[in-house]
Protein backbone atom coordinates (compact mmCIF):
# COMPACT_ATOMS: atom_id res chain seq x y z
CA UNK A 1 0.00 0.00 0.00
CA UNK A 2 1.33 3.08 -1.33
CA UNK A 3 1.32 6.23 1.20
CA UNK A 4 -1.43 7.85 0.02
CA UNK A 5 -3.50 4.82 0.10
CA UNK A 6 -2.26 4.69 3.76
CA UNK A 7 -3.49 7.71 4.70
CA UNK A 8 -7.07 7.66 3.01
CA UNK A 9 -7.39 4.67 4.90
CA UNK A 10 -6.72 6.15 8.33
CA UNK A 11 -8.81 9.19 7.46
CA UNK A 12 -11.45 6.79 6.37
CA UNK A 13 -11.87 5.99 10.10
CA UNK A 14 -11.26 9.38 11.62
CA UNK A 15 -9.76 12.74 11.02
CA UNK A 16 -5.65 12.95 12.05
CA UNK A 17 -3.53 15.46 13.19
CA UNK A 18 -0.29 15.24 10.48
CA UNK A 19 1.55 13.99 13.82
CA UNK A 20 -0.45 11.37 14.03
CA UNK A 21 -0.61 10.14 10.68
CA UNK A 22 2.98 10.25 10.49
CA UNK A 23 3.54 7.72 14.00
CA UNK A 24 0.61 5.65 11.90
CA UNK A 25 2.20 5.56 8.77
CA UNK A 26 5.69 5.79 9.24
CA UNK A 27 6.13 8.28 6.99
CA UNK A 28 9.03 10.83 7.33
CA UNK A 29 7.79 14.07 7.49
CA UNK A 30 8.94 15.32 4.22
CA UNK A 31 6.90 12.24 3.12
CA UNK A 32 3.70 12.82 4.61
CA UNK A 33 3.81 16.42 3.77
CA UNK A 34 4.35 15.43 -0.16
CA UNK A 35 1.87 12.78 0.45
CA UNK A 36 -0.76 15.20 1.64
CA UNK A 37 -0.47 18.20 -0.61
CA UNK A 38 -1.00 15.60 -3.55
CA UNK A 39 -4.26 14.33 -1.76
CA UNK A 40 -5.17 17.78 -1.10
CA UNK A 41 -4.62 19.07 -4.47
CA UNK A 42 -6.80 16.50 -5.90
CA UNK A 43 -9.56 17.54 -3.55
CA UNK A 44 -9.69 14.63 -1.16
CA UNK A 45 -8.37 15.95 1.88
CA UNK A 46 -9.32 19.14 4.20
CA UNK A 47 -7.74 20.74 7.13
CA UNK A 48 -10.33 20.71 10.12
CA UNK A 49 -9.24 23.02 12.99
CA UNK A 50 -8.99 20.77 15.94
CA UNK A 51 -9.79 20.93 19.84
CA UNK A 52 -6.82 18.57 20.67
CA UNK A 53 -3.87 19.98 21.75
CA UNK A 54 -1.03 18.07 19.85
CA UNK A 55 1.66 16.85 22.45
CA UNK A 56 4.49 17.87 20.31
CA UNK A 57 3.47 21.24 19.54
CA UNK A 58 5.37 22.99 22.45
CA UNK A 59 3.04 26.16 21.81
CA UNK A 60 -0.04 24.34 22.70
CA UNK A 61 -1.68 25.79 19.81
CA UNK A 62 -4.56 23.21 19.09
CA UNK A 63 -3.76 20.56 16.44
CA UNK A 64 -5.09 20.94 12.98
CA UNK A 65 -7.07 17.67 11.82
CA UNK A 66 -6.84 16.54 8.30
CA UNK A 67 -10.03 14.75 7.17
CA UNK A 68 -11.46 13.18 4.05
CA UNK A 69 -13.76 15.05 2.02
CA UNK A 70 -17.05 13.21 0.86
CA UNK A 71 -18.05 13.02 -2.92
CA UNK A 72 -15.37 11.72 -4.85
CA UNK A 73 -13.50 8.48 -6.17
CA UNK A 74 -16.88 6.84 -6.47
CA UNK A 75 -17.05 2.77 -6.46
CA UNK A 76 -20.09 -0.12 -6.59
CA UNK A 77 -20.40 -2.59 -3.95
CA UNK A 78 -22.24 -5.99 -4.83
CA UNK A 79 -23.79 -8.41 -2.19
CA UNK A 80 -25.54 -11.28 -3.97
CA UNK A 81 -27.30 -14.04 -2.90
CA UNK A 82 -30.02 -16.96 -3.52
CA UNK A 83 -32.36 -14.46 -2.03
CA UNK A 84 -31.75 -11.22 -4.31
CA UNK A 85 -29.10 -8.57 -4.62
CA UNK A 86 -28.35 -5.62 -2.83
CA UNK A 87 -25.83 -2.28 -4.35
CA UNK A 88 -24.62 0.63 -2.48
CA UNK A 89 -22.59 3.46 -4.43
CA UNK A 90 -19.75 4.81 -2.25
CA UNK A 91 -17.17 7.22 -1.89
CA UNK A 92 -13.52 7.41 -0.65
CA UNK A 93 -14.66 8.44 2.37
CA UNK A 94 -16.76 5.30 2.76
CA UNK A 95 -20.03 7.23 2.81
CA UNK A 96 -22.79 5.04 1.04
CA UNK A 97 -24.39 7.91 -1.44
CA UNK A 98 -27.41 5.24 -2.73
CA UNK A 99 -28.58 1.36 -2.46
CA UNK A 100 -30.89 -0.68 -3.86
CA UNK A 101 -31.80 -4.32 -3.13
CA UNK A 102 -33.93 -6.14 -5.50
CA UNK A 103 -35.23 -9.90 -4.40
CA UNK A 104 -35.12 -12.58 -6.95
CA UNK A 105 -38.31 -13.32 -8.90
CA UNK A 106 -37.63 -17.03 -9.09
CA UNK A 107 -37.76 -19.92 -7.31
CA UNK A 108 -34.02 -21.93 -7.62
CA UNK A 109 -34.86 -24.80 -6.35
CA UNK A 110 -36.92 -25.62 -9.21
CA UNK A 111 -33.87 -25.21 -11.41
CA UNK A 112 -34.60 -21.66 -12.69
CA UNK A 113 -30.90 -20.49 -12.79
CA UNK A 114 -29.39 -18.15 -14.65
CA UNK A 115 -27.75 -18.31 -17.61
CA UNK A 116 -24.30 -16.37 -17.46
CA UNK A 117 -24.98 -13.60 -20.29
CA UNK A 118 -28.25 -13.00 -18.66
CA UNK A 119 -26.61 -12.98 -14.54
CA UNK A 120 -23.99 -10.14 -15.93
CA UNK A 121 -26.94 -8.04 -17.64
CA UNK A 122 -28.94 -7.99 -14.75
CA UNK A 123 -26.02 -7.08 -12.24
CA UNK A 124 -24.30 -4.36 -15.14
CA UNK A 125 -28.52 -2.58 -15.31
CA UNK A 126 -28.20 -2.57 -11.40
CA UNK A 127 -24.66 -1.02 -11.47
CA UNK A 128 -26.27 1.42 -14.23
CA UNK A 129 -29.36 2.14 -12.21
CA UNK A 130 -27.05 3.19 -8.92
CA UNK A 131 -24.69 5.49 -11.02
CA UNK A 132 -27.74 7.16 -13.09
CA UNK A 133 -29.74 7.89 -10.20
CA UNK A 134 -26.88 9.61 -8.47
CA UNK A 135 -26.28 11.72 -11.59
CA UNK A 136 -22.67 10.29 -12.70
CA UNK A 137 -21.76 7.68 -16.04
CA UNK A 138 -20.88 4.08 -14.98
CA UNK A 139 -17.20 4.57 -16.67
CA UNK A 140 -15.82 6.80 -13.91
CA UNK A 141 -15.99 3.95 -11.06
CA UNK A 142 -12.91 3.05 -9.48
CA UNK A 143 -14.25 -0.38 -9.40
CA UNK A 144 -17.19 -2.72 -9.10
CA UNK A 145 -16.45 -5.33 -5.92
CA UNK A 146 -19.20 -8.02 -5.52
CA UNK A 147 -19.43 -10.78 -3.24
CA UNK A 148 -21.74 -14.01 -3.51
CA UNK A 149 -21.97 -17.52 -2.63
CA UNK A 150 -20.55 -21.04 -4.81
CA UNK A 151 -17.70 -21.64 -5.02
CA UNK A 152 -15.67 -18.27 -6.08
CA UNK A 153 -12.04 -17.88 -7.35
CA UNK A 154 -10.74 -14.69 -5.96
CA UNK A 155 -7.88 -14.51 -7.29
CA UNK A 156 -9.40 -14.78 -10.94
CA UNK A 157 -12.71 -13.87 -10.78
CA UNK A 158 -14.11 -16.94 -11.82
CA UNK A 159 -17.35 -18.71 -10.23
CA UNK A 160 -16.56 -22.67 -10.36
CA UNK A 161 -20.13 -23.19 -9.31
CA UNK A 162 -22.59 -21.61 -7.82
CA UNK A 163 -26.59 -22.19 -7.16
CA UNK A 164 -27.54 -19.27 -9.35
CA UNK A 165 -26.03 -20.35 -12.72
CA UNK A 166 -26.72 -22.91 -15.15
CA UNK A 167 -23.11 -22.75 -16.03
CA UNK A 168 -19.93 -23.59 -14.27
CA UNK A 169 -16.57 -22.26 -14.74
CA UNK A 170 -18.04 -18.35 -15.42
CA UNK A 171 -15.64 -16.14 -15.69
CA UNK A 172 -17.97 -13.03 -14.52
CA UNK A 173 -15.26 -10.59 -13.41
CA UNK A 174 -13.92 -10.36 -16.92
CA UNK A 175 -17.47 -10.65 -18.24
CA UNK A 176 -18.55 -7.67 -16.16
CA UNK A 177 -15.11 -5.37 -16.76
CA UNK A 178 -15.37 -5.94 -20.80
CA UNK A 179 -19.22 -4.71 -20.39
CA UNK A 180 -18.80 -1.80 -18.15
CA UNK A 181 -15.18 -0.80 -18.60
CA UNK A 182 -14.57 -0.68 -14.82
CA UNK A 183 -12.30 -2.71 -13.09
CA UNK A 184 -14.44 -6.00 -10.88
CA UNK A 185 -13.16 -8.01 -8.07
CA UNK A 186 -15.01 -10.98 -6.84
CA UNK A 187 -14.71 -12.26 -3.63
CA UNK A 188 -16.40 -15.07 -1.08
CA UNK A 189 -19.23 -13.96 1.31
CA UNK A 190 -17.78 -15.35 3.76
CA UNK A 191 -14.54 -13.99 3.03
CA UNK A 192 -16.32 -10.94 3.62
CA UNK A 193 -17.42 -11.99 6.84
CA UNK A 194 -13.66 -12.82 8.23
CA UNK A 195 -12.25 -9.87 6.58
CA UNK A 196 -14.09 -7.83 8.60
CA UNK A 197 -13.35 -9.56 11.63
CA UNK A 198 -9.57 -9.67 11.13
CA UNK A 199 -9.50 -6.11 10.07
CA UNK A 200 -11.50 -4.69 13.13
CA UNK A 201 -12.34 -6.94 15.76
CA UNK A 202 -9.61 -7.95 18.44
CA UNK A 203 -9.73 -11.39 17.39
CA UNK A 204 -7.64 -14.33 18.19
CA UNK A 205 -4.63 -14.02 15.94
CA UNK A 206 -6.18 -17.74 14.99
CA UNK A 207 -9.42 -18.78 14.76
CA UNK A 208 -13.04 -20.29 12.23
CA UNK A 209 -15.49 -18.21 11.30
CA UNK A 210 -18.49 -20.14 10.63
CA UNK A 211 -21.32 -17.98 8.57
CA UNK A 212 -24.61 -19.47 8.83
CA UNK A 213 -27.80 -18.63 7.13
CA UNK A 214 -29.04 -19.08 3.97
CA UNK A 215 -25.56 -20.75 2.82
CA UNK A 216 -22.50 -22.26 4.76
CA UNK A 217 -19.33 -20.52 4.49
CA UNK A 218 -16.18 -20.59 6.17
CA UNK A 219 -13.50 -18.39 7.03
CA UNK A 220 -9.75 -19.32 8.42
CA UNK A 221 -7.49 -17.01 10.23
CA UNK A 222 -3.60 -18.77 11.17
CA UNK A 223 -1.53 -16.43 13.14
CA UNK A 224 -3.03 -13.62 11.66
CA UNK A 225 -2.86 -14.45 8.04
CA UNK A 226 -6.39 -15.07 6.22
CA UNK A 227 -6.40 -18.40 4.47
CA UNK A 228 -6.94 -18.17 0.72
CA UNK A 229 -5.38 -20.25 -1.06
CA UNK A 230 -3.51 -19.71 -5.07
CA UNK A 231 -6.96 -18.89 -6.46
CA UNK A 232 -8.48 -17.73 -3.60
CA UNK A 233 -10.50 -20.86 -3.20
CA UNK A 234 -10.17 -21.95 0.16
CA UNK A 235 -11.91 -22.40 2.42
CA UNK A 236 -14.34 -24.42 0.75
CA UNK A 237 -16.41 -27.00 3.60
CA UNK A 238 -20.00 -26.87 2.06
CA UNK A 239 -19.63 -29.89 0.16
CA UNK A 240 -18.06 -31.48 2.30
CA UNK A 241 -19.20 -34.77 2.36
CA UNK A 242 -21.36 -35.53 5.85
CA UNK A 243 -23.54 -38.52 4.65
CA UNK A 244 -22.78 -40.23 1.62
CA UNK A 245 -26.57 -41.68 1.63
CA UNK A 246 -27.96 -38.51 2.46
CA UNK A 247 -29.78 -35.95 0.77
CA UNK A 248 -28.91 -34.45 -3.09
CA UNK A 249 -26.81 -31.41 -2.99
CA UNK A 250 -27.15 -28.95 -5.95
CA UNK A 251 -23.92 -29.81 -6.89
CA UNK A 252 -24.91 -33.28 -7.65
CA UNK A 253 -23.56 -34.92 -4.93
CA UNK A 254 -24.77 -36.75 -1.72
CA UNK A 255 -25.14 -35.59 1.73
CA UNK A 256 -22.80 -32.15 1.67
CA UNK A 257 -22.77 -30.68 4.58
CA UNK A 258 -24.67 -27.51 3.46
CA UNK A 259 -27.78 -29.70 2.67
CA UNK A 260 -28.10 -30.12 7.18
CA UNK A 261 -27.36 -26.31 8.24
CA UNK A 262 -28.90 -23.74 5.85
CA UNK A 263 -32.11 -21.94 7.75
CA UNK A 264 -33.80 -23.71 4.61
CA UNK A 265 -33.00 -26.79 5.00
CA UNK A 266 -33.69 -26.96 8.44
CA UNK A 267 -37.20 -25.24 7.96
CA UNK A 268 -37.48 -27.87 5.68
CA UNK A 269 -37.24 -30.66 8.17
CA UNK A 270 -39.26 -28.82 10.46
CA UNK A 271 -42.43 -29.09 7.88
CA UNK A 272 -41.39 -32.77 7.54
CA UNK A 273 -41.76 -33.47 10.95
CA UNK A 274 -45.11 -31.86 11.22
CA UNK A 275 -43.87 -28.60 12.74
CA UNK A 276 -45.36 -25.44 11.82
CA UNK A 277 -43.17 -22.64 12.43
CA UNK A 278 -44.29 -18.93 12.93
CA UNK A 279 -43.34 -15.93 11.29
CA UNK A 280 -42.69 -14.39 8.03
CA UNK A 281 -39.05 -13.99 7.97
CA UNK A 282 -36.15 -16.28 8.54
CA UNK A 283 -35.22 -14.48 11.47
CA UNK A 284 -38.66 -14.45 13.15
CA UNK A 285 -38.58 -18.73 12.03
CA UNK A 286 -35.38 -19.18 13.98
CA UNK A 287 -36.95 -17.27 16.86
CA UNK A 288 -39.12 -19.52 17.19
CA UNK A 289 -37.06 -22.76 16.60
CA UNK A 290 -35.02 -21.30 19.56
CA UNK A 291 -38.36 -21.28 21.49
CA UNK A 292 -39.42 -24.69 20.96
CA UNK A 293 -35.68 -25.64 21.71
CA UNK A 294 -36.05 -24.28 25.18
CA UNK A 295 -39.31 -25.71 25.70
CA UNK A 296 -37.75 -29.45 25.25
CA UNK A 297 -39.84 -29.97 21.80
CA UNK A 298 -38.22 -33.31 20.71
CA UNK A 299 -38.64 -32.96 16.93
CA UNK A 300 -36.75 -30.46 16.72
CA UNK A 301 -34.19 -30.77 19.21
CA UNK A 302 -32.89 -33.84 16.55
CA UNK A 303 -33.24 -31.52 13.88
CA UNK A 304 -30.34 -29.04 15.55
CA UNK A 305 -28.46 -31.46 16.91
CA UNK A 306 -27.70 -33.03 13.57
CA UNK A 307 -26.84 -29.32 12.23
CA UNK A 308 -24.40 -29.54 15.08
CA UNK A 309 -22.95 -32.68 14.71
CA UNK A 310 -22.69 -31.78 11.08
CA UNK A 311 -20.76 -28.11 12.11
CA UNK A 312 -18.92 -30.49 14.86
CA UNK A 313 -17.95 -32.59 11.78
CA UNK A 314 -16.08 -29.65 10.28
CA UNK A 315 -14.89 -28.32 12.86
CA UNK A 316 -12.71 -31.47 13.58
CA UNK A 317 -11.71 -31.63 10.08
CA UNK A 318 -10.23 -27.89 10.28
CA UNK A 319 -8.86 -28.38 13.79
CA UNK A 320 -7.12 -31.74 13.60
CA UNK A 321 -5.08 -29.81 11.16
CA UNK A 322 -4.95 -26.16 12.75
CA UNK A 323 -4.13 -25.47 16.07
CA UNK A 324 -7.22 -23.11 16.18
CA UNK A 325 -8.98 -22.63 19.37
CA UNK A 326 -11.86 -20.11 18.99
CA UNK A 327 -14.80 -21.03 16.47
CA UNK A 328 -16.80 -17.87 15.34
CA UNK A 329 -20.65 -18.11 14.61
CA UNK A 330 -22.12 -15.83 12.86
CA UNK A 331 -25.24 -15.28 10.34
CA UNK A 332 -28.85 -16.00 10.76
CA UNK A 333 -28.67 -19.41 11.87
CA UNK A 334 -26.17 -18.68 14.72
CA UNK A 335 -28.97 -17.47 16.37
CA UNK A 336 -29.34 -21.01 17.73
CA UNK A 337 -25.81 -20.84 18.49
CA UNK A 338 -26.10 -22.14 22.67
CA UNK A 339 -27.42 -25.42 21.42
CA UNK A 340 -25.08 -25.68 18.13
CA UNK A 341 -22.41 -24.71 20.59
CA UNK A 342 -23.04 -27.10 22.45
CA UNK A 343 -23.26 -30.24 20.11
CA UNK A 344 -19.89 -28.71 17.96
CA UNK A 345 -18.43 -29.51 21.22
CA UNK A 346 -19.34 -32.71 21.74
CA UNK A 347 -18.54 -33.88 18.78
CA UNK A 348 -14.73 -33.05 19.09
CA UNK A 349 -14.78 -34.55 22.19
CA UNK A 350 -15.23 -37.72 20.08
CA UNK A 351 -12.92 -37.56 17.99
CA UNK A 352 -9.15 -38.13 19.55
CA UNK A 353 -7.38 -36.08 17.71
CA UNK A 354 -9.34 -33.22 19.16
CA UNK A 355 -10.21 -34.41 22.43
CA UNK A 356 -7.53 -32.49 24.08
CA UNK A 357 -8.84 -29.09 22.13
CA UNK A 358 -12.26 -28.99 23.08
CA UNK A 359 -11.51 -28.52 26.42
CA UNK A 360 -10.00 -25.06 25.46
CA UNK A 361 -12.35 -24.36 22.98
CA UNK A 362 -14.27 -21.00 23.09
CA UNK A 363 -17.55 -20.97 20.71
CA UNK A 364 -18.19 -17.06 20.62
CA UNK A 365 -21.38 -15.69 19.16
CA UNK A 366 -21.49 -12.84 16.67
CA UNK A 367 -25.10 -11.30 16.60
CA UNK A 368 -24.37 -8.39 13.69
CA UNK A 369 -25.76 -9.96 10.87
CA UNK A 370 -24.31 -7.30 8.40
CA UNK A 371 -21.04 -8.69 8.89
CA UNK A 372 -20.43 -9.54 5.46
CA UNK A 373 -21.45 -6.25 3.63
CA UNK A 374 -19.63 -4.32 6.25
CA UNK A 375 -16.28 -6.45 4.93
CA UNK A 376 -17.65 -5.96 1.72
CA UNK A 377 -17.77 -2.17 1.51
CA UNK A 378 -14.36 -1.82 3.16
CA UNK A 379 -12.72 -4.40 0.61
CA UNK A 380 -14.34 -2.25 -1.78
CA UNK A 381 -12.81 0.94 -0.37
CA UNK A 382 -9.61 -1.23 -0.47
CA UNK A 383 -9.63 -2.09 -3.71
CA UNK A 384 -8.53 0.67 -5.85
CA UNK A 385 -5.34 2.89 -5.55
CA UNK A 386 -5.91 6.94 -5.08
Amino acid sequence: MNGKNKVVALLRQQPYSRVALAQATGLGKPALTKVTRMLAEEGLIRENPGADTDSSDRTGRPATELALNEGHYFSVAMYVSIEGVSAYLQDVSGKVHRSLSQPWQVSFKEGNLFSPSVFSAKLQALVGSLCAGHGIEVNVLKSLCIATQGKIAQHTGIIYQSQLLDEQNVPLASMLEEALGVPVHLYNIAWCSTFYFNAFNQFEDSYIALLLGYGLGTGICVDGRLIAGPDGLAPEVSHLTYDKHGPVCYCGALGCAEQYVTYNAIFEQAEQAGITLKGATPVEKLHHISELLNVGNPAMQAIINQAGDVLGYIAVQLMAMLDVRHIYLNGETAILHEYLGATIKEALERHGSTQAIASRLAITYEPDTDVATRGLLELTNRSFSV
